[in-house]
């Protein structure tokens, strides 16, 4: 980050200096501090860094190719499908260059709990065959956004994705929490897709996060 030389006597040096500390750790960030000849070298030590952020507009999917984190955060905004009714959303896993996409069915697992506020039922689905994290748009209307933990995506285990949606139908709205695992490790993720099986999505915005 940079070196600060206190000014001796200098109180608000000192503040100005303990200010930017207190907001630069609250963003998430850490540091170390280390003391040299009177002066502190503030050096950035971990947090959490924006990797790229798409904006969703007339596509069947957005994608985030030629990554290296191993652990990270997918943020979903806003998504409009413009099929919003009956639709399975994928979030898959990619490796390789190219990418390619890991959609085989011995090789996923899948697991999500879905409530809906509309008729206060839950509902388990559970499968080893799906080629991705299923996100159920099953009712008309609205939107959907959430988040999604990315684990082990550089091979260290099996690379795995967890986390919850809200679904804002146009008269009520459900919540969907889950997780997704490829049963593979030794090979890294390089890729992350957002794709829908019918239709487009009309707007919306996905963000993809790395951790030190």
């Amino acid at each position: 980050m940079g070196m600060f030389s206190p000014i001796p006597g200098s109180k608000a040096a000192d503040r100005s200096v303990l200010a930017f500390l207190k907001q630069y750790l609250k963003a998430g960030n850490n540091v170390t501090i280390t003391p040299t000849n009177r002066a502190l070298t503030i050096a950035s030590s971990g947090g959490t860094s924006l990797v790229s952020t798409k904006t969703l507009s007339g596509a069947s999917s957005v994608s985030f190719t030629g990554l290296t984190l191993a652990r990270g955060k997918l943020v979903l905004e806003g998504i409009v499908p413009s099929v919003t009714s009956g639709v399975i959303h994928l979030v898959q896993f990619g490796t390789g260059a190219t990418p390619t996409w890991q959609t085989g069915s011995t090789s996923n697992d899948y697991y999500s709990n879905y409530l809906s506020a509309a008729n206060a039922t839950n509902t388990q689905y559970a499968q080893n065959d799906t080629s991705g994290m299923q996100i159920n748009q099953n009712a008309t209307g609205g939107f959907f956004q959430g988040t999604f933990e990315l684990l082990s995506m550089d091979g260290l285990s099996f690379p795995s994705m967890f986390g919850s949606l809200t679904y804002f139908p146009s008269i009520t709205f459900a919540w969907d929490t889950g997780w997704h695992m490829w049963k593979t490790s030794g090979t890294p993720i390089t890729a992350l897709r957002l794709l829908t099986p019918s239709g487009t999505y009309t707007s919306g915005r996905a963000s993809l996060y790395s951790y030190s």
